[in-house]
């Protein structure tokens, strides 16, 4: 039997809209975090969560220019119920996006077990999104009526943000990325990639990689090259980073010295 296949679908909004609306920026950092928690478990190098005191604190985006760092959000295609009205979610559980015990591996099997591996269509899925107003009203009239039900279609994601210096003012690293689905984030990075180079006019992008998390291949094989590497000393009482200058956010807490990988790739 042939499985039918199902495009996902990806938007394309900016951090000034994640920021304005609070019930879908928590549910998404709370996705970032349980993204984040594969290496995180796997190694047993770095012991916080990724966002931990709020998403433009932590992924070190300039909050004077919101509308000038991206997110680019892939789902599955699904419907409300006719009578669907926003639900309003308690405190608790907007509160509730630290997800410090939450691992992925769940999602994951829940959404290959909703769509098998293979029975998505990746075909134009580089140069097919949303963005701009379409995109807005994609967020606020289908996916915060729901928030629940855009999470158990939620595939992944992966952002840009400017990073912006007096020689280099069109400067973009990668950030926030994450991807539940097999074989998903190699498309996810090349669509970012084409959208950057096609509408944001950048022909150069930059990321840092936890070397100890053995990324480094797989962000070779996606084009980026290693350019540089930074040790990280690490108090190995307060397992706080000892590095006043470290290229990371404050707050993080690990259990032994790693090294950033400083990656880039001409696209």
């Amino acid at each position: 039997m042939t499985l039918d296949k199902i495009r996902p679908k990806t938007i394309v909004i900016n951090y000034e809209t994640i920021v304005n609306n609070k019930n879908f920026h928590n549910r998404f950092v709370k996705l970032l975090n349980i993204g984040y928690n594969k290496p995180r478990f796997r190694y047993g190098v770095i012991e916080t969560p990724r966002i931990k005191k709020g998403i433009i604190n932590d992924l070190q985006i300039d909050s004077k220019n919101l509308d000038k760092n991206y997110a680019f959000i892939t789902y599955l295609p699904y419907k409300l119920n006719d009578t669907t009205e926003t639900i309003i979610e308690t405190e608790e559980e907007l509160n509730d996006f630290y997800s410090e015990s939450k691992d992925c591996k769940k999602y994951t099997k829940k959404l290959i077990d909703n769509q098998p591996v293979g029975s998505l269509d990746y075909s134009d899925f580089e140069t097919d999104y949303i963005i701009g107003n379409e995109a807005i009203i994609e967020l606020e009239n289908l996916i915060i009526k729901d928030l629940k039900k855009f999470e158990e279609n939620f595939l992944g994601t992966v952002s840009i943000k400017n990073i912006n210096t007096e020689n280099e003012p069109l400067k973009y690293e990668v950030t926030a990325f994450v991807s539940f689905y097999p074989k998903l984030g190699g498309k996810l990075m090349s669509l970012m990639e084409i959208f950057t180079s096609n509408v944001l006019n950048i022909k150069k992008m930059h990321l840092d990689v936890i070397l100890e998390h053995d990324l480094q291949d797989y962000y070779e094989s996606l084009g980026y090259k290693l350019v540089d590497t930074i040790i990280l000393k690490v108090d190995p009482v307060s397992h706080k980073l000892i590095a006043d200058d470290a290229p990371l956010e404050g707050g993080i807490m690990a259990s032994q010295d790693f090294s950033i990988g400083i990656m880039i790739k001409d696209i």
